[in-house]
């Protein structure tokens, strides 16, 4: 009888918490860090590149990281999403240089068989992963001795 007690104790207590996720949306990184030779939308290039795929809104958004210096070219338009300003090379990817490394995020790619997704995120969606991203990103690079692979976000919360 004292464990049925306790346990509509606990049930009563803890019941008036949120389940992880549903007071606000999740990112989830479910493929990554890969090594790459290559960044995307350039020309042919040797870069070091590391990609992962992340998972937020039943849509996949692939996000590609290195810290060679790109070249950007002068035909992508400048975009800014908040507080981040950066680029757009084509519609539904954003790339993003700091001083020593870059980003380019595809926000159209369905992963599970690497089409175009039905479930395209909206501008307002994109940009509100992009700046979650950059900030946990620059927070976790921070260490100047952590050099490969980059220590990409695994989880990405959103109020």
């Amino acid at each position: 009888m004292r464990y049925l007690i306790k346990c509509l104790v606990f049930l009563l207590l803890f019941s008036s918490f949120p389940a992880f996720g549903e007071e606000g949306d999740v990112g989830i990184l479910v493929r990554g860090p890969e090594k790459e030779m290559g960044f995307p939308y350039l020309y042919p290039n040797a870069l070091e590149t590391w990609s992962g795929i992340y998972r937020y809104l039943e849509s996949d958004i692939k996000v590609y990281f290195t810290r060679g210096y790109i070249f950007r070219p002068t035909k992508w338009g400048k975009y800014s999403c908040g507080k981040i300003s950066g680029y757009i090379p084509d519609e539904n990817i954003f790339f993003y240089q700091d001083t020593s490394w870059s980003l380019l995020f595809l926000f159209s790619l369905n992963e599970s068989n690497l089409e175009e997704s039905s479930i395209i995120l909206s501008p307002k969606e994109q940009c509100s992963f992009i700046d979650n991203f950059i900030s946990r990103l620059m927070y976790l690079l921070r260490n100047p001795n952590v050099i490969d692979p980059p220590l990409l976000p695994a989880i990405l919360e959103f109020p």
